[in-house]
């Protein structure tokens, strides 16, 4: 489900998105669904279900605290703190970024991929009408892209019992 606007009547229900992930269950082995981080039935369907979570932040002081918050809402909701990793993304350069060690100490999750800045390349690939994997998979951009797919789809993300 993607972010909407409260109250409005498209919002997908909890019974929708349950009824969605389990025909994506017959249809591959691994699904990913990006939810919104606001609270609601649909997103706290989506990670009952959810056998990892992957937070993406990017490497910023106001991100860092918004997904401090997010996770305080996922183990609110019930989500095992195991089940729980960070994927940091740079969408631009920082002076001075927040050390990756700083930021798995503040959120007490460890950090599966980091994602590095390209937004030259970025818009490369849209105008060229391809992903970033396929238009430049050698450049440390479309790499580390290529690693974390592979993480997740190897299933090397922890895995965790769920309380």
């Amino acid at each position: 489900p993607g972010a909407s606007v409260a109250g409005n009547p498209r919002e997908i229900s909890a019974e929708q998105v349950d009824a969605v992930l389990e025909a994506l269950a017959w249809m591959a082995q691994k699904v990913i669904v990006d939810v919104p981080w606001r609270a609601s039935a649909a997103m706290c369907a989506a990670i009952r279900r959810a056998d990892s979570v992957v937070l993406v932040l990017e490497r910023e002081p106001g991100a860092v605290s918004a997904a401090r918050r997010v996770l305080d809402l996922l183990r609110g909701v019930g989500l095992a703190p195991g089940l729980i990793q960070a994927a940091v993304v740079n969408r631009v350069s920082f002076a001075c970024p927040i050390a990756l060690s700083e930021i798995e100490r503040h959120l007490e999750v460890p950090i599966v991929g980091v994602v590095p800045p390209n937004p030259d390349l970025c818009v490369q690939a849209r105008k060229a009408g391809s992903p970033i994997v396929f238009y430049q998979p050698e450049s440390a951009l479309g790499a580390s892209l290529i690693e974390l797919a592979g993480k997740l789809a190897a299933g090397t993300l922890v895995a965790a019992q769920r309380a």
